[in-house]
Order: structure tokens, then sequence, then C-alpha cells
């Protein structure tokens, strides 16, 4: 297996050619990919923004495009390996690399290399011109790879090729470096030849190397412990290699390279290691820092285990030809670049000198896009082959400048691609013709629709039935006048274009001339004017004027409205506006549109919106977007049906404030029953709504008061009976004398526990008393909360024991310091919730907790029960409510419980609330002040 070497020259240039085809092709991802047994390497990578890949990461070939190219050694295109089952697990889709061609690289000896490959983030089938160019990358790698053991000039054809496809080296630097190079080769052979131990001193040898127009060197080469060369010792020279390295033979000979060159790159010595260690000539070329300059290097191993080396020094070479591909290479970016269409052709003439085709050359990308097939299929072929129905008009524009040297322009409707074309055409120093065009078709489109569309406006300005005028606002011309404009001013065309607009309009010249220029500048376009007509009749009206510009000249376009009775009618209105003013009830006026043109008085109490504020405005600014848009539609099909519409509105004043308007809206008719306008009256009834939703509330409070109440008898009542029974039962049984002392035991402690819960029962009744009447005292007194704490964990320890539940306390130091406030109450809260804990939790644990919280201590009882919904926890603390628990838990209790223990805490001055989710257990927390002193 050949190793590569990191070579100076050939690795950058790798690099320009993955971004040359990353760049001209818009694709992410161009790779060099180098085999490493059953793993794959990213050896090189396009400098794209885009590509994820890493230099030096390696991955198993397992799966990957890489491993089908190298099993087949050929070529794998996959234009999208999401429509292709054989490549879903494909590693690079996660990457977003979808489309894939590749082909595989091999060694001088056939072995493979790696890959290079292409990856796009879209679906892409790569264009032959892409697929070309990948081929000849490939090509020249492999040429550079096999470089290291043979000098091979077709190298520098297919970089030529690759950096510019279309030109010819001609550079006299170029040719004369080459030629050097092919005498050279041919002393190499005779060199080769002289492999004798006295190879110095053999005359013909001396001649042969003293004529040899290369810089020539024997080498003894110096080794390191692993036998590879990292010096080399000057053992000869001719004079044309002190001219190239500056010393003469007497001052290096017998020193060595780095004591002369000290910065000489490793890689020398490792291209001297491969001559000596396989005993075989090597070619190469590389730079050589010390000295600044690329060398063409000839390197082969003697008999005595030194190498000698023959080179020259082709830095200009170098320089030429790739300053040659760069400049073909811009020059041809531009070409394909550039957004014209480019054609280049050869005539073909006729007998009589005339030119009847055009045969293809060349063409760039957007010419391509617009003919519609690729360069490949068409260069070579006439213009006639490829668009027969080219008419013999288009040939001769390029008859015109055959003989002389200037660009001629024309304009053309090109049929065979149904196109109008604005083309350039000049001839070429070698008499080949440039065609460059643009698509003009949607230019001459739009210009034709544009003459379509100004006549049609035209034509509509002319029969419209609104009057319309064109005036000039310079001077007030009328400039034009349609029909209607005529029939309603009385003026005959010709009379009326002769005529100034002040000339009908009656205010002052001065105004006119400013509200014109006004429009001109689009700060105004409604207006109110007066004319007066031919007949000398005066004519209110309203105008909406617009500006425009035609044939570079700004005109008015006045659309005209007589609204003469419209104003009288109007009139006639505002006759009742005296009483309406002084109406006890809102009156709006608005137009058909909904904007208001009235508002008395009494809606500026109503709403806070002066009348001001509200002309002009439309009513939907007091819309307080609390009423359905349904009520709103009902109402406009009502009054637009000409009915009469009565009805609620919740609206929002002008403090933002809401209130409800009792309302009646009416459509306004004049004599010939046109709707002109409508009127809305409306009285404040917000007091009236707020008792009614106060009465409707308070009704099902009542009646739920009511319903809550019976359930809490029936449950009283079932409460009541159940230890009643059990005490009257029980205690019968207890008179048998012949009763067994344990059963004696056991009936005599369920009378006590129907006692206590009869007790509880009646103490529960007892405290709503006391709380609704406010005779319940409160007492303080000093105590130790940790000492209440203690005392209720061991009240109900056994209870919570039986039950497997766990009870502990948690509080904090302040816990131990004396608290002043009624210890009794707080203790019967803290029962009433450890007793709800209790029944409620089945398993799990109880944390009665207490903590300090500025001046007031937070209590809590924590349990890992049923948890309580948000719904039930909105009304818990109410009287006779109860939270239905699961299945398995009886729903014991008169509902008094959680209102009592509500009740307490407020009268100690604190809050309480709860804090659960259904399923995760409750938390139920209250606070109590400290109290300033004891109550004796």
């Amino acid at each position: 297996m050949f190793q590569l070497q990191a070579e100076y020259s050939v690795l950058p240039k790798w690099q320009k050619l993955l971004n040359l085809i990353s760049l001209n092709f818009q694709l992410p991802v161009a790779l060099i990919m180098r085999l490493d047994g059953d793993w794959i390497e990213v050896f090189m990578k396009c400098n794209s923004a885009e590509n994820p890949y890493i230099l030096g990461h390696k991955e198993k070939l397992d799966g990957l495009y890489c491993n089908e190219v190298i099993l087949s050694q050929k070529k794998l295109l996959v234009p999208n390996a999401l429509n292709d089952k054989d490549w879903n697990n494909n590693p690079d889709i996660a990457l977003g690399l979808i489309s894939y061609l590749g082909y595989p690289l091999f060694y001088p000896n056939g072995d493979v290399f790696g890959t290079l490959c292409i990856l796009d983030k879209k679906e892409n089938a790569y264009s032959d011109k892409i697929d070309n160019l990948l081929k000849d990358i490939k090509k020249l790698i492999e040429l550079d790879l096999k470089a290291f053991y043979e000098y091979d000039y077709k190298r520098e054809a297919l970089e030529e090729k690759i950096f510019n496809t279309e030109g010819i080296l001609s550079n006299e630097t170029l040719l004369k470096t080459e030629l050097r190079l092919n005498e050279k080769g041919q002393l190499l052979n005779q060199l080769k030849r002289y492999h004798t131990k006295n190879l110095t001193d053999d005359l013909n040898y001396k001649n042969l190397i003293s004529n040899l127009k290369s810089a020539f060197v024997i080498f003894k080469p110096v080794f390191d412990k692993n036998g590879n060369i990292f010096d080399a010792e000057y053992i000869d020279m001719n004079t044309y290699n002190e001219k190239i390295i500056g010393f003469k033979k007497s001052e290096v000979i017998g020193k060595t390279i780095l004591d002369v060159f000290p910065e000489t790159e490793k890689e020398w010595f490792n291209k001297f290691t491969t001559v000596v260690a396989n005993n075989h000539h090597l070619k190469f070329e590389m730079y050589h820092s010390p000295l600044k300059s690329y060398f063409n290097v000839n390197a082969f191993p003697t008999d005595e285990g030194n190498f000698a080396v023959v080179y020259d020094d082709v830095t200009d070479y170098v320089n030429a030809r790739e300053k040659e591909a760069v400049s073909n290479f811009n020059y041809r970016q531009l070409f394909d670049k550039i957004n014209t269409a480019i054609e280049v052709y050869t005539p073909i003439y006729d007998f009589n000198d005339q030119i009847i085709d055009l045969r293809y050359v060349d063409m760039n990308p957007l010419n391509e896009e617009i003919i519609q097939l690729p360069r490949h299929k068409v260069i070579g072929k006439t213009l006639m082959e490829v668009f027969p129905g080219t008419e013999p008009e288009f040939f001769s524009h390029f008859d015109k400048i055959k003989k002389v040297n200037e660009t001629h322009q024309f304009d053309i409707f090109y049929a065979p691609l149904n196109m109008y074309l604005s083309c350039s055409v000049f001839k070429l120093q070698d008499n080949t013709f440039v065609l460059t065009y643009n698509n003009i078709t949607e230019r001459i489109e739009s210009f034709r629709k544009l003459r379509e569309s100004e006549r049609r406006h035209k034509a509509i300005f002319q029969d419209s039935g609104s009057i319309m005028l064109l005036i000039n606002p310079l001077n007030g011309k009328i400039v034009d006048a349609n029909h209607a404009a005529i029939n309603y001013t009385g003026y005959p065309r010709d009379v009326l274009l002769s005529m100034n607009i002040d000339q009908i309009n009656i205010s002052k010249k001065e105004h006119l001339a400013e509200e014109m220029m006004k429009v001109s500048k689009g700060e105004k376009n409604y207006f109110e004017f007066q004319h007066r007509i031919a007949s000398g009749e005066i004519r209110n009206v309203e105008v909406y004027a617009s500006s425009f510009e035609e044939n570079g000249l700004k005109l008015l376009h006045s659309i005209i409205f007589d609204v003469t009775e419209k104003k009288k009618a109007m009139s006639e209105s505002l006759k009742f506006s005296a009483i309406i003013e002084k109406a006890p009830v809102s009156v709006v006026i608005t137009d058909k549109e909904g904007v208001i043109i009235y508002a008395n008085k009494q809606n500026e109490i109503l709403t806070g919106y002066s009348p001001n504020e509200l002309i002009g405005k439309k009513t939907n600014i007091l819309k307080s977007g609390k009423t359905p848009m349904v009520e709103y539609e009902k109402l406009w099909n009502t009054i637009l049906s000409g009915k009469i519409w009565d009805g609620e509105f919740y609206n929002r004043k002008k403090d933002g404030s809401y209130y409800w308007e009792l309302a009646t809206i009416a459509p306004i008719y004049d004599k010939i029953h046109d709707r002109l306008n409508f009127v809305r009256i409306g009285k404040d009834v917000t007091e009236r709504k707020e008792m009614e939703i106060e009465l409707l509330h308070a009704k099902a409070k009542a009646e739920e008061s009511d319903r809550l109440k019976s359930s809490f008898l029936s449950n009283l009542s079932h409460e009541i009976r159940t230890p009643l029974n059990g005490i009257l039962g029980f205690s019968d049984m207890l008179q048998d004398d012949k009763l067994p002392k344990e059963k004696r035991k056991m009936y005599g402690d369920i009378v006590d526990a129907s006692g206590e819960q009869l007790l509880m029962i009646i103490s529960d009744l007892v405290r709503t008393s006391e709380l609704e009447s406010g005779t319940l005292s409160i007492k303080n007194s000093m105590f130790q909360i940790k000492e209440l704490l203690e005392e209720v964990k061991d009240f109900h320890f056994e209870t919570c024991a039986s039950k497997g539940v766990n009870l502990f306390i948690k509080h904090d130091s302040f816990s131990c310091n004396d608290f002043i406030s009624d210890r009794k109450r707080i203790r019967q809260v803290l029962d009433n919730f450890i007793n709800n804990a209790i029944k409620f939790t089945q398993e799990g644990k109880i944390e009665l907790a207490a903590k300090r919280i500025n001046g007031s201590i937070l209590f809590s009882v924590k349990d890992t029960g049923n948890g309580i919904s948000k719904e039930d926890q909105r009304i818990i603390f109410e009287r006779f409510r109860q939270v239905e628990g699961d299945d398995s838990i009886v729903n014991e209790g008169n509902g008094l419980g959680l209102y009592i223990n509500k009740e307490i805490v407020e009268l100690l001055g604190g809050e309480i609330w709860v804090e659960s989710e259904f399923g995760l257990g409750s938390t139920f927390k209250f606070t109590v002040k400290r109290r300033d002193k004891i109550d004796f």
C-alpha cells in the first residue's frame, strides 16, 4: 500500500479544487476521503460554511455511501436517499445531506486510496457538467498520487483543462520550463548508468554533470535511530547548484543540509528516505522555504548507500501556471455568472458572402436556461439545426458588422423562443461573433398592457355616471371632463374645457389654490364646496380629489357629488335639534355607514364623550367587546331592512367603565324613501340591570342555601340517629347479667364512642350557632407552639397508627418561645384538620407544622390523601359543603367542620386556605397573629 506524504504543492491545489466545485455549483460539501482499514477518514474538505465534516474524523465504513463506492470500485449516484430504502439509515441523513455523487480514488498500483465525493442538502441528480468536472478532478488527484513515483506531463494538461476549460496555455515561461525539463530527462537517463564506487572520479561522469543545465548534488544520508533520514551531508555538486543555493562547493562539502539551511522542511528528508529505503528513483515537485523557491526534483540512489539529486528551479513556471489558471478561472466565472445571455458563433456564408447560418462555439448558463438546452448538446451545431424557424432577418444583423469593428444593437421578436429580445452583437479578432441579449418579453407585454389599461381607464372616465374633472393644480385649468360633468354643469364640452375651475367653484381664488396644493401634496382629499352651474343655480357639492402624473404633468382627478338635496334634508332635520338637545335621553344620529354626525348633551352625560369627540367616529367607539358579534349582526340586519330595532347594549364609557343602555335604533328616509341616516335613542339602565343581576344571584344563592340546608338536615338526621341507635341498642344489651365480661367491655366502648360522636355533632352545631350569633368568645393566653403541636400529635397518634399512617410534627426554633393567642381555638382548628386528614388518607403520612412569618405563626396540616379538585377548593369553607371522596371512603360528617375553622381563624385575625391537587394530597394552612396581652 502506497502512503501519501503531505506535499506542499499538491494539497493546496486539491483544496482549491474542492472549493472550486463547491463554490461554482453551490454545493455545501465536497470531500476527499482516505481509506484506513475498516474505517474511512476525512482527508480534505471544501471550506463551505455549511460543511459539517471535521478534518481527521474517522468513521466505520458500514452503511456509508463511500463503502458502496469502495466495494464496487465504481461511481455512485444517490439523488435522494429519503426516497431510496437502501439508504434510509445512512448516517449522512442525520446531517441533512440526502444526495450523493462519488468516485473511487486509486494508488498507482491499483489499491484504493479512498473516495472523491460531493453531497447536497436537497435532491440533486447532478448535471453532466458537474459529473464531468468531478471525473477530471479524480484523474488529476490520481496523477498527483502517481507523480510521487513517475513524473507525467499529462497532469499539467488536466490542471489546465479544469481551471480553464476553454483556454490553452501559451505563456512563454511555461513552454521554456517544459523544454528544459525534457532535456533534463535525457541527461538523467545517462546519469543513472553511473552507479560505480568511483563515481566522483570518472571523467565521463564529471563531464556529464558539468554540462548538465540542472543543479546536481550527491548526498550521504544521516539516519535517526529508527532508520529514517533526518539530514544529509554534501558529497559533491555541480556549478549550477552553486548558483541556485548561493554557496561555493568548497563552502558546503562536508556540511549537512541543516547546517547550510536549518529551516529545511522535514518533508524533503521523508522523500529522500523513500529513495534510499526502497532503492528506486523518485520524481516530485516541492517548495523549499529557505530558498523561497519551487523545485522539480529527480532523486535516485547510488551504489555506496548515498543518493543523488537533480533539480530545477520551477518557481516562475508554478507561479505562471497558477496565475494563468486563476485568471482564466476568473474570466470563466464572469462569463458564467453575468446576468445577460451570451452566445458565441462562427459564421457560415453563402456564395455571395452573406451569412446564412451560425455555428455555436460557446454559451453561458443563463443562455442555457433561456433556450432550455444544455451547452454540450448545442456546441458544434448550427443555429438552424437547433432552431429551424430562425428568420433571415436575424442573420442580417450579423451581416451589418462582418467587416467593421463596432457593436450593433437591435430588438427583435424571435419566433422559435416566442420571445422579444434586446440584442447586441460584435465581432472578435478571430472572426467569431458574440451575441448578448436580454429577454424583454415581460417589458413589451407590460407596455402593451399599459396602453390597453390607459384606453380602458379613459373609457371608464368618460362613461362613468359620477361627475369627474381633470384639473391642472398650477393654474386651475379644466383639462378634461366626462359626459356626466358636461350634463351636470350644463356647459358644452368645448366651453367647459376652456374654463378654469374658479369659474365654477364660488370659493375665493386664493383659498381654492391652497386647497388644490394640499391635494397635490397628498395632505387632503375631501372637500365641501358650492358650484355655480351654467343656469346660474348654486349647488352644494362634496369633492373627493387625488393627484397623479400624466406625461410628466401633475393633474388632479376630482369626483364630484351633488349633495344639495341632502343638505336641505339635513337642514330640516336639524330644526328639531333644540328639542333633541334638551331631551332626557341619549340621542345619536349617524350616516348610512354608522359614522356619527350628531350627539346630544345627554349622550355626553351617559358616555363621557363630548359631541366633538364623537362626530366623524363610528359607533363602535363605544363597544365594550363583551357583546357577542351575533347581536350586532342582528341589529344591522334589522335596521338595514327598514325595521326598528329595540334592545340593550353593554357599552364602555370614555373613562373605561361599563354601563347598560336600553336603546331604540330606527332608519331615517328622505321624500323618495331613500335611506339617509340612522337615529339611536338610548337610556342608562345600569342600576336596573345590576339590581336584576343581584336579584338573580340572591335567588340562586337562596335556592342553593335551601338545597344545602335540606341536605344538611338529612345528613344531620342520619348523623344523630347513628350514634343514638348505638347508645340505645348497646345500653340495652349491657343490662343482660349473663353477658360475658369481654363483650360487656366491647359494648361499653361502642356506647362511649357513639356518645363522643353525638357530642361532636352537638358541639359543631353549638359553635355554628355561636359564630352566627357573634357570641363565640376568644380568650388569649400565653403558651408555647411546640407544646401545643406535641399535645395534638399525642392525641391523634394512636388513631393514625391504627390506619398505618405516620403522624409527625415540624417546627422552627421560634416554636419554643412564648406566644399569645387563644390556645383552645387553635387546638380546635388543628383537631378538625387532622380528623379530616385521617379520614381521607388511607396510607402515607400526615405532617403537622408551624413556622414564624413576620409577627404571625403559619400552621399547616399536610396529608398524602386523595386531594381536592380546583372546583371544590372554592366552596369547601362554606356551610354544609362536603367534598366527595373516592368510592372507598365513606362520606361522613355534617359539612360544618371547615366552615367553623374558617370563622375561628378570622376571629383570631388570620387567614385560611388550602393547597391541593386532585390525587396528590392536600395542605391546609392558616395564620394566627400574636396578641399584645393575655385575657384574665
